[in-house]
């Protein structure tokens, strides 16, 4: 085998998953030690460590072309507050590799550093997509976004099929073409009660989309062109579900609404709760495929409602993509420090090294108004595999915001992927900079945390505010971000 056809093959490998081709001997031994030697430093990743060479077989999402930023960006949600340059937006793009870097605990974006800060098409707004969260980057460069409740209002774009303008239902998904920028709808997934989506995540490796439903509990398999292919339904599959060692957890199902199925025995209906949300305990949240498993996030409890712990699961998945029984129990959520509470995991990714980390969403019911007094009671959380379970080194290792215990992500998070990239993780978070209550605040600083490897809080950080107005507490009105991949270390290849 030639050099030349070495290097493709192992090209191929990074892009498509070692899984499914054969390359050279030497060229397995290669992978076989970075896997192996990567295994071993899951916990060893001192804060502002370099960052490694990532692993490859689970991001392709493309930077969009048309924003004009030179460097590495980051694609965002929030809620169209109507305040400041980008309060009608409801998706924004920043720059997060600008030159040169700001001071830490700094709001970047008031700093004068140049007109490429960020991108924000004026078509983006809340007229035309309503209130969204999830958010994800397919490997295009297309963008896509998920209609929500959880910020209060649930307003319904004017994009969705005109007839749901006037109705409850919230299961819109929109596209936002690369190239043009142009947002149309994707796919209209049922949610007859109005309750919304949960979260949306591109799979590199089946080329589609899973979806989280909040509504009817399930997770959507969607191809690309936004055709539903299948469904998981977790509350429906529970009496099969097994632990990490494959032993069978014996947990009741908590049955989907159905022609056999309308009230159960507490006298309450089957499915759904009394304002039409999927039942605790058969609503997922966050959506990621990695190493041929979908993981998801079970919402079980928040501020107010609920008793067990939030949990991360899995489930295996076919060359297909189709789901394949049983689910998998992955993580317990540890209650926050001196509570008997914690709150949803609304994002999941893994690292570059194997890790997962997770960012969870404040939440006092089935949504919470925008401005609320409900916040602050949430973490960003990174977990390395042990060889026989998830754990993490340091619960408090990503301190989000200046106060109220640091625990105040607001449920966005991804990885940046860039070899070198000097910060490594970027989280959604409310209070990074807050007047009335951190001394050392001139601001009002509700947007991205950029945190070094190994995490840090906000006096090793950079700080963007999302809607680029440090005048007002854009409290609980913060969404999602989604990371491309390095461009160089995922070139497009034609198979």
């Amino acid at each position: 085998m030639s050099n030349k056809t070495s290097l493709t093959n192992f090209m191929t490998i990074c892009t498509r998953g070692l899984s499914r081709f054969q390359p050279d001997s030497s060229l397995v031994l290669i992978a076989v030690v970075f896997l192996v030697v990567g295994q071993s430093l899951l916990f060893s990743q001192p804060i502002g460590a370099p960052m490694p060479v990532p692993a490859c077989d689970h991001c392709c999402a493309q930077k969009p072309s048309y924003t004009g930023i030179p460097g590495q960006i980051a694609v965002a949600t929030q809620f169209a507050s109507g305040e400041g340059p980008l309060g009608n937006q409801d998706v924004v793009i920043w720059n997060i590799s600008p030159t040169p870097y700001p001071p830490a605990n700094t709001d970047w974006a008031t700093l004068g550093l140049g007109g490429d800060k960020y991108y924000s098409d004026p078509r983006w707004n809340r007229t035309n997509l309503g209130d969204v969260f999830g958010l994800t980057l397919d490997s295009a460069g297309n963008s896509y976004v998920s209609a929500t409740t959880i910020y209060g209002p649930g307003n319904i774009g004017n994009l969705a099929p005109i007839h749901f303008v006037f109705d409850p239902n919230r299961g819109q998904i929109y596209k936002i073409a690369n190239g043009t920028g142009n947002p149309t709808l994707f796919a209209q997934l049922d949610n007859p009660h109005g309750a919304g989506l949960g979260n949306i995540s591109y799979d590199c490796e089946h080329a589609g989309f899973y979806v989280s439903d909040f509504d009817d509990g399930l997770i959507y398999h969607l191809d690309t062109s936004g055709k539903t292919l299948n469904t998981w339904d977790h509350g429906a599959n529970l009496s099969s579900a097994a632990d990490l060692n494959n032993v069978p957890l014996t947990r009741p199902n908590i049955p989907p609404y159905s022609a056999t199925c309308h009230v159960l025995a507490d006298g309450s209906p089957c499915g759904y709760d009394s304002l039409g949300y999927a039942k605790l305990g058969r609503r997922p949240w966050a959506v990621h495929v990695y190493q041929d498993r979908l993981y998801y996030s079970i919402w079980n409890m928040d501020y107010s409602q609920g008793s067990a712990p939030n949990e991360i699961w899995s489930i295996a998945l076919d060359p297909g993509g189709n789901f394949i029984l049983p689910a998998r129990l992955e993580i317990t959520m540890p209650l926050l420090s001196g509570s008997t509470k914690n709150n949803p995991v609304s994002d999941l990714t893994f690292g570059p090294k194997g890790t997962m980390i997770v960012a969870e969403r404040t939440m006092a019911g089935d949504h919470v108004p925008v401005g609320s007094g409900i916040a602050h009671q949430s973490r960003v959380i990174e977990f390395g595999w042990t060889g026989s379970s998830w754990a993490s080194a340091n619960l408090s290792s990503y301190a989000v915001g200046c106060a109220f215990n640091k625990t105040n992500s607001a449920g966005g998070v991804d990885f940046d992927l860039t070899p070198g990239a000097k910060f490594h993780v970027w989280a959604t978070g409310d209070a990074l900079h807050l007047v009335s209550t951190c001394s050392t605040s001139s601001d009002d600083v509700y947007g991205l945390q950029g945190f070094l490897p190994g995490g840090g809080d906000v006096t090793n950080s950079i700080l963007i505010d999302l809607n680029d107005y440090i005048l007002k507490a854009n409290k609980m009105q913060l969404g999602d971000v989604k990371i491309p991949c390095p461009q160089l270390q995922y070139p497009t290849l034609t198979m």
